[in-house]
């Protein structure tokens, strides 16, 4: 777990806080349900799987899902789990529904070995748990559908220990972005014995797995980063560092949402500031490491307390990885008994002397730019988000990708679709073409290579460079840029921006407004 302290505290108590903000989530009403009994328990969903801070080699791959437990009826015989130990219940499968449906009741014996689907009750509502989507060091993540309504489809964390103390500092940490789009809403959580359940939105694939399925091009790498900047200066906002960036942690909504990415996992978030004062944390270099060695600041590495600056530089990481699908320090040859920390030293010692040019070969000079910037942030000062947004933006503006409105995931699946569609398409019926006559084909944007799964030096590596070379020919042969039209983008924007923050402080106003009545009325009516 992280060496650095909790983000928010330890779990409040039922009465009201002072400050607004500073509610935990079993205070809520009606959105965050408490009850003291459970039927029968969950093993909840989510929308992703948490990495661990030391991710091993195959921190990237989806585990098997769990199978039902195959115990008897006599629940002398159990070891009672709140979330365990349930019975398998005979259902329809819904429509577009992951949720297996259990079989007849001839078949119990099998399916107490091969079905997922467990049955609970929490909050006045019965779930039905379905595939198991995730685990990490908190616990672990399952998916629910609601017994009455089966189109009512959720997220649930299952944490108990050290984890359960991370999913309590989670939950408070989601109250006080609530109402915010770029997080998951929070629908219920509460304890149960020694388990920390919590209820929560459910989401679409995360970007590591998105990566793996299509070729992000460079349109849809430059809109996720324009959603991420602005999540991140919305949580730093409320006095908070995520301090665990990595593609695993953003994921993409749902339905009409699925052009929107949204950030997760805040178990390992630190607040930097103190949120009535403002005053900043002070500087440390006696501060343990916690993060993805992968993409965590140079900073965080050294032993530096967390600032706003190491979100930045580490989603700068992350958009290098999505573009090329790999970091120079990625797979590095391990010595013999070598320890964690010698591999985060190994990690550092790379990214410090690493030419930023270098890291960013083949990619538009904004990526060097951003990671100068990020880098060069003093510890308590604040980033320029909008400069960095206007970084990308004039980027976006100047190769002429369209709008920041497309639908850029609907573009990804035409165009792989379109290739796979070529790949299958059957030869002539003799079998061979007409001697001397070429193929007909339109000259289209290239398209990235496959991300490299090998590990080591070779294939891999000569992948990457046909990638980056991919990139520099694209590059050459883009439009010149023209300042009127970016002049033109760049008032447009600024008075957008200018209009959605007067929006979102008008909504926090009320929102603390309804709060502070919420909190007198319960001190009045309090026996």
């Amino acid at each position: 777990m992280s060496d650095a302290a909790p983000a928010g505290g330890s779990t409040a108590s039922r009465g009201a806080s002072t400050d607004p903000d500073e509610i935990h989530p079993d205070a809520i009403d009606p959105h965050i349900h408490k009850h003291k009994t459970m039927n029968n328990g969950v093993h909840p969903a989510t929308t992703d799987r948490h990495e661990p801070r030391e991710p091993a080699k195959t921190d990237d791959k989806h585990r098997d899902p769990p199978r039902a437990s195959a115990r008897g009826h006599d629940d002398k015989d159990r070891d009672h789990h709140p979330i365990r130990d349930l019975e398998p219940v005979a259902r329809q499968r819904p429509a577009g529904s992951d949720i297996r449906p259990a079989a007849a009741d001839g078949d119990e014996a099998r399916l107490r070995k091969t079905s997922p689907i467990e049955r609970a009750s929490f909050g006045g509502v019965t779930w039905i748990l379905g595939k198991k989507l995730g685990e990490g060091s908190f616990g672990e993540i399952y998916q629910a559908q609601n017994d009455k309504d089966p189109s009512d489809i959720v997220a649930v964390k299952l944490g108990r220990g050290e984890g359960k103390d991370m999913l309590q500092r989670e939950a408070k940490i989601l109250y006080q972005l609530r109402g915010y789009d770029g997080v998951p809403e929070v629908r219920a959580c509460y304890s149960e014995g020694e388990w920390y359940v919590m209820v929560m939105q459910l989401l679409g694939v995360s970007l590591s797995d998105l990566l793996m399925e299509y070729d992000l091009n460079l349109k849809a790498i430059l809109i996720l980063a324009d959603q991420m900047i602005q999540h991140l200066e919305y949580i730093h906002s409320k006095n908070i560092i995520h301090g665990d960036l990595k593609p695993s942690n953003f994921l993409l909504g749902k339905g009409e949402h699925r052009n929107r990415v949204l950030l997760i996992d805040f178990g390992l978030c630190e607040e930097y500031r103190n949120p009535e004062t403002k005053k900043h944390i002070p500087y440390s270099d006696k501060h343990g490491f916690h993060g993805t060695p992968r993409y965590c600041s140079l900073h965080v590495h050294n032993g530096i307390a967390s600032s706003r600056r190491d979100d930045m530089e580490s989603l700068g990481y992350v958009l290098i990885y999505l573009i090329l699908g790999k970091l120079p320090w990625q797979n590095l040859p391990a010595e013999e008994n070598e320890t964690k920390k010698q591999k985060r030293r190994k990690i550092a010692e790379m990214k410090q002397n690493l030419p930023v040019e270098e890291l960013c070969a083949g990619l538009p000079e904004e990526f060097v730019q951003y990671i100068n910037i990020t880098r060069n942030l003093k510890f308590k000062q604040k980033p320029n988000y909008y400069a960095l947004r206007m970084l990308f933006r004039d980027l976006f503006v100047r190769q002429q990708l369209g709008s920041y409105d497309d639908d850029w995931i609907s573009s990804l699946e035409r165009k792989k679709k379109k290739r796979r569609t070529q790949r299958l398409k059957k030869p002539d019926e003799d079998g061979d073409k007409a001697p001397g006559k070429a193929s007909p084909r339109s000259p289209r944007e290239p398209a990235l290579d496959p991300v490299p799964r090998v590990t080591g030096p070779g294939k891999g590596d000569k992948r990457l460079d046909k990638q980056q070379s991919k990139w520099q020919r694209f590059l050459s042969v883009i439009k010149p840029h023209r300042d009127t039209d970016s002049e033109k983008i760049r008032k447009s924007l600024a008075k957008k921006e200018k209009k959605e923050k007067e929006e979102r402080d008008k909504e926090e106003k009320e929102r603390v407004k309804e709060a502070t009545k919420r909190n007198d009325l319960r001190k009045s009516t309090r026996f």
